[in-house]
């Protein structure tokens, strides 16, 4: 299986983003399509990341600068076929990269700010995220707030 990590700069890398999102969001998860976008999607300072595996498009996420240091990471999508089998870790761990190259405040450093959805929350612990005790509804999903700060 060869993984590859990008962002996605193109209108049909774009679509591929749309396209994953709205399969495990909106017909895996049946979260609303109105929910599932909004005008951050377009916003030129937003990043979006894309994976392929065998040159299949599988997986995405979407990296919205807050300040220097910060960025909040959101709609992390991984295709169902492909889960359990180190994509998401993969797609992870180039998003900590990108941020870290690109945001970190004066001292390299960067926190990362997601809203985990409760049925993820081992993986993100085991990626050193940590999640706070409360919870919150999105979308009709269970979410932890959660954290990591990435340092040089």
């Amino acid at each position: 299986m060869k993984i590859m990590v990008g962002l996605a700069t193109t209108d049909e890398q774009r679509k591929h983003v749309h396209q994953i999102r709205w399969d495990v969001f909106v017909n895996e998860q049946g979260v609303a399509p109105h929910v599932e976008t909004d005008p951050r999607d377009d916003d030129p300072t937003t990043i979006h990341m894309l994976v392929w595996v065998n040159q299949q498009p599988v997986a995405t996420a979407r990296i919205l600068p807050l300040k220097s240091g910060q960025v909040q990471v959101g709609r992390v999508a991984v295709l169902g076929h492909v889960r359990g089998q180190g994509v998401g870790g993969t797609l992870m761990e180039a998003v900590e990269k990108y941020v870290q190259n690109h945001y970190g405040d004066e001292q390299g450093r960067v926190r990362l700010e997601l809203a985990v959805q409760a049925q993820a929350a081992g993986f993100y612990r085991s990626l050193g995220y940590i999640l706070g005790q409360d919870t919150f509804e999105e979308a009709g999903i269970l979410h932890h707030p959660a954290y990591k700060e990435l340092k040089p």
